[in-house]
């Protein structure tokens, strides 16, 4: 895990393999260590950053019915928990994560229950990669999570093809700046865009 900054914007970049285990025993992917150096890190930026991207190899709002790999977030389903309710609890606003390894293209956006009743916006943009196989089931197999920290979901679409992602953060509004997610087919035409 790592993080750096480039301008106005922060980024988290999430070790998911290094510490993993998946066993009867014990089931955790990021490993006490880690998860103290992101909370510490996601408080000293909430206020000095108005926008943090957290980069994770795999989806944590996109749960599939027929995820039977168990593989992405929702294969650790009390850690992924331990980051909402985390950033519902200290109000971090203006959070986007950027997911990989689904084999398909998405825009999901999630309402946190922040404190005092306020909602805060949580989004997660996965690009697939460039040298798999599409999944071709993915808008099929989508399903909405269950979490005590969120109030609402919405997923704005999914991409069964190859693709690439472009992030662009508008800074002109320094007190909400804007970040928006398009997705483009391999000859560059726009399949779908969000924020």
């Amino acid at each position: 895990a790592y993080a750096f900054t480039c301008g106005a914007a922060a980024f988290f970049v999430l070790d998911t393999r290094t510490m993993r285990i998946k066993s009867r025993a014990e089931t955790r992917m990021l490993g006490e260590v880690q998860w103290q150096i992101l909370e510490n890190w996601l408080l000293a930026v909430k206020g000095t950053y108005p926008v943090k991207f957290l980069a994770t190899s795999s989806a944590l709002l996109f749960d599939m019915w027929l995820d039977f790999a168990r593989d992405r977030w929702a294969g650790f389903p009390d850690e992924r928990e331990r980051l909402l309710r985390f950033l519902a609890e200290h109000g971090i606003e203006g959070v986007y994560l950027l997911a990989g390894d689904l084999h398909s293209a998405h825009a999901i956006h999630v309402g946190l229950n922040g404190p005092q009743g306020r909602g805060l916006s949580l989004w997660e943009f996965c690009a697939s990669p460039f040298e798999q196989a599409p999944n071709w089931f993915s808008s099929r197999t989508y399903r909405p999570f269950r979490s005590e920290a969120v109030k609402s979901q919405k997923l704005y679409f999914t991409v069964p093809q190859h693709n690439f992602g472009l992030v662009r953060v508008d800074f002109s509004n320094s007190n909400n700046p804007g970040v928006r997610f398009e997705i483009y087919g391999k000859t560059g035409e726009l399949l779908g865009e969000a924020g």
